[in-house]
């Protein structure tokens, strides 16, 4: 199916980017390195692309093959953070309440501890073979991260309310979930399981799970600690620059990113300990336009003896403007003496383009009359299939930079004269007299 998607996509490529784009009507280009046959190449956009593109969409970029003939492209937004779920842990557990069989009286086992906390002895000695546990404490003292679920395996009854329990010192305990259900039910070969007990997401001590006191037995064979899927840090790109004060205002520092780079976060150096500073951002796509807000928030830098606790970024969605613009609102000592530096961090396109026709391939751009180009590789990739795409796609390096038509290919130029739209309003012009015309005498011939 992924090999006739392809086939559809060079058919349809072949007309749209059967145009007259041609190496040299951009500016400069960087040729590619493709190691491996693959039907789709793709590459992280270079920051030069950023800094040199005239248009802020990127459309002023093509890929030619070695033949100097376009290839289809395409840009893709950056993803969102991947979300990699962590494994999940064994914890250790213990019967920490039992009951008279028949009665209501219960009996509490001693617990021993280590001076870190954990749960290293429980004394259930001296106990009745007719008493039953309706209570296990899970030691949840040694996990390091915060957790939010438990995942149950037990011996006994099918269906099973539980409820549950945290404290932090075995003595005053609050409760967590009181109407938790455990199943696990079997009907016409399908089966059905509910084993996982959801709780708020933090950091516990200790958990007392409560179970029922009548009917079969409930015993606890094993449980697991759950965690929150960690959201793995997306590959960035960042620029560091220094800021220059504006002459209108003694506080206020702008900076040039020299491109139209997509900026989600800026982070600001603060060169001395126990700083802060409260500031506003701004920015602009020209150097003539209003500045409109970005961000605004108090930025730290805390030095606590052994460790430093810190927070000098400010995130946003998505900005390719150029310029930008510090406000600082507050006392500027913590900036210290120099001027003040930014560090601006987005995450790249991806560029993917066609495997069609000899390599090298080239990545030329820098056009300023050149509209973007308009094909279908991101959609067929899509219905493709992730798994299948993934088969398809081979990663291209940059390798060397080339000159082009030269910087002249930056400025826009005239063009030709739009004869055609000339003749087009001149026949709608001609057209609204006509019809003025006829109105007129019509109106004239029934006064008369």
């Amino acid at each position: 199916m992924r090999h006739w998607l392809l086939c559809a996509l060079l058919a349809t490529a072949s007309v749209a980017a059967g145009s007259g784009d041609a190496p040299v009507d951009f500016a400069f280009g960087i040729r590619l390195e493709t190691p491996g046959p693959a039907a789709v190449y793709r590459l992280l956009m270079p920051q030069v692309i950023y800094r040199t593109a005239t248009r802020e969409d990127l459309g002023d970029l093509r890929i030619f093959n070695a033949a100097g003939k376009p290839v289809p492209h395409a840009l893709r937004h950056p993803r969102s953070a991947d979300r990699e779920a962590r494994p999940p842990q064994e914890l250790r557990f213990f019967p920490f309440e039992r009951s008279q069989a028949g009665g209501s009286e219960r009996v509490l086992v001693k617990v021993h501890t280590d001076p870190a906390g954990a749960v290293v002895d429980v004394d259930s000695s001296g106990q009745r073979a007719d008493q039953r546990t309706v209570s296990y404490l899970i030691d949840a003292s040694g996990l390091q991260l915060p957790l939010s679920a438990l995942s149950i395996e037990w011996r006994g009854p099918d269906v099973a309310r539980v409820a549950l329990h945290v404290s932090e010192d075995l003595q005053r305990w609050r409760r967590l979930r009181e109407d938790a259900t455990l199943a696990r039910l079997a009907h016409a070969g399908q089966r059905f399981e509910q084993r996982r007990i959801e709780i708020p997401t933090r950091t516990y001590k200790y958990l007392r799970l409560r179970v029922p006191e009548s009917g079969d037995p409930l015993t606890l064979v094993a449980v697991q600690a759950e965690f929150e899927e960690r959201t793995a840090d997306p590959q960035r790109d960042s620029l560091h620059v220094l800021g220059e004060r504006d002459t209108d205002e003694a506080e206020v520092w702008r900076f040039d990113t020299g491109g139209r780079m997509p900026v989600e976060r800026i982070e600001l150096s603060l060169p001395q300990p126990n700083s802060v500073v409260s500031v506003v951002l701004r920015s602009r796509p020209h150097a003539q336009t209003n500045w409109r807000l970005r961000g605004s928030g108090i930025l730290y830098r805390l030095d606590l003896g052994q460790t430093e606790l810190s927070d000098s970024s400010i995130g946003f969605p998505p900005v390719t403007d150029r310029w930008w613009r510090l406000e600082v609102t507050s006392d500027p000592a913590g900036l210290g003496a120099a001027p003040p530096e930014l560090e601006f961090a987005w995450r790249p396109h991806v560029l993917q383009f066609l495997a069609r026709g000899p390599s090298p391939f080239l990545l030329a751009y820098g056009n300023a009359d050149m509209r973007p180009s308009r094909l279908p590789i991101g959609q067929v990739l899509e219905r493709i299939g992730e798994e299948q795409a993934e088969a398809l796609v081979a990663t291209a390096h940059l390798a060397q930079p080339v000159t082009l038509g030269g910087d002249e290919r930056l400025r826009a130029s005239r063009g030709p004269f739009p004869w055609l739209t000339l003749i087009l309003w001149t026949v709608l012009l001609l057209g609204v007299a006509l019809i003025g015309w006829m109105a007129l005498r019509l109106f004239r011939q029934m006064n008369a």
